[in-house]
């Protein structure tokens, strides 16, 4: 009886945006995000662009700090939960060396410029719209998060920004 409650209490929250991104089939909506702390990996160097249409990667943006990297999209209620958050987070780490970098995933430039302006989002932004950088991860749900050490190593992937990715990005800040 216990597990049956249990699974009702926490179902609702484990799909509420572990759903795939648009085009990597219906199942894998009912699968929630893999949340482990993977073998340090560069992360791919994929050029993209800011939600202003300015190329730019992950790595050019971050230049040697410690990033925490979420990726999101409009539609996901999980991911606009996280921005105030996000934008508070990044406020703080950009005193220890750190930032925060949102990937509006699936996106134009236009419409991640207008979804940000609206939700005043201050940290900055990159649009991954052709799935290059989530394809090259093997990563297209969201919210998804990586943190990012200074030497390029993703040293967390997670789902939505929770206790553990706060801790990785600590860890990796040193402290």
């Amino acid at each position: 009886m216990r597990t049956w409650y249990s699974l009702l209490v926490v179902l609702p929250s484990l799909l509420a945006c572990a759903g795939p991104v648009p085009g990597s089939g219906p199942v894998a909506a009912l699968v929630p995000a893999p949340v482990h702390a993977p073998a340090p990996a560069l992360l791919p160097a994929v050029e993209l662009v800011t939600a202003q249409n300015h190329a730019a990667g992950v790595d050019s943006m971050r230049a040697g700090k410690v990033a925490l990297v979420s990726f999101w999209a409009p539609w996901c209620d999980s991911c606009v939960a996280e921005l105030d958050a996000l934008n508070r987070l990044d406020d703080r780490a950009r005193s220890s060396g750190g930032l925060v970098i949102g990937v509006a995933v699936g996106e134009t430039p236009d419409s991640a410029a207008a979804f940000v302006a609206s939700h005043r989002i201050r940290y900055p932004q990159l649009v991954d719209e052709d799935y290059k950088l989530t394809d090259a991860l093997g990563q297209r749900r969201v919210p998804t998060t990586l943190v990012v050490d200074r030497t390029g190593h993703v040293v967390y992937t997670g789902g939505a920004l929770d206790e553990r990715a706060l801790a990785a990005f600590r860890a990796a800040l040193g402290g």
